[in-house]
């Protein structure tokens, strides 16, 4: 018996070790992080949030209901961690003040330590609407600070700002952006860059970003990395010995 379970207890133990997506179940509470430059300082609504699996290895946060911060609504907010490792961030808020702010939402997600190569598959699109219909709509940043950024321990590995006076360009859905209650919607900003190799217990997106009065705003990010060749092969090689053993058993 203890040369049949050997295999299997070792091929367990490599997949468990390798595949974050394994420990989702115990995993950390992710910082969730809102901000109204000028206001009263940075708000950490994590607990204000639940977290669950939501199958394939994933695992979701998500809002319980909406806040008021600062004088503005923070709609809802959903982020995503999955085995790969990656981390999706959707937020929603509305400027409820009768002038243009400043957001900053921060998404930090911890992960089991992570051997990764490169930074893949970065995006970030937006839509905004004239929801106080008064036929002004602007979705922005200083240009100064990049509107995405994803993080690997808390270090900016890759930014989005895309060649604009007014940030990410929005364009319109189905209607003039001057119509009363209109919604625009941006052209999704990507890139890629080799960031690695490196060692990864922490990533997450920053968002900063300019509204103007009255109006609200979803944004829609995604930050990925990938494993190193020498990880996947050790993950390959303990699937591949858990099938033996499991073939073992059975005989």
């Amino acid at each position: 018996m203890r040369s049949t379970r050997s295999p299997l207890l070792l091929a367990l133990i490599a997949i468990v070790t390798l595949v974050p997506g394994m420990a989702l179940a115990t995993h950390e509470m992710p910082t969730m992080m809102i901000e109204v430059v000028g206001g009263s300082g940075a708000t950490n609504v994590a607990s204000s949030g639940t977290m669950t699996p939501n199958g394939g290895g994933e695992i979701l946060w998500s809002l319980d209901e909406a806040l008021a911060i600062d004088g503005i609504t923070l709609d809802s907010w959903t982020a995503t961690l999955k085995e790969d490792p990656y981390v999706t961030n959707n937020i929603v808020v509305t400027n409820n003040t009768g002038v243009t702010q400043t957001f900053i939402a921060t998404v930090l997600l911890p992960i089991p330590v992570f051997n990764y190569d490169s930074v893949i598959n970065s995006s970030v699109g937006v839509t905004a609407t004239d929801s106080n219909g008064n036929n002004i709509l602007s979705f922005a940043n200083n240009g100064a600070t990049p509107i995405y950024q994803g993080t690997v321990n808390g270090t900016t590995i890759l930014s989005l700002n895309p060649n604009s006076p007014v940030g990410l360009p929005l364009t319109t859905a189905s209607c003039p952006i001057s119509f009363p209650g209109c919604t625009a919607t941006s052209s999704a900003g990507t890139a890629f860059m080799a960031a690695g190799p490196g060692a990864a217990t922490l990533i997450g997106i920053t968002l900063t970003f300019d509204l103007s009065a009255g109006d609200s705003a979803g944004i829609t990010s995604r930050f990925e990395i990938v494993p190193e060749p020498s990880t996947a092969l050790l993950l390959m090689g303990g699937l591949i010995g858990l099938s033996v053993a499991r073939r073992r058993l059975g005989a």
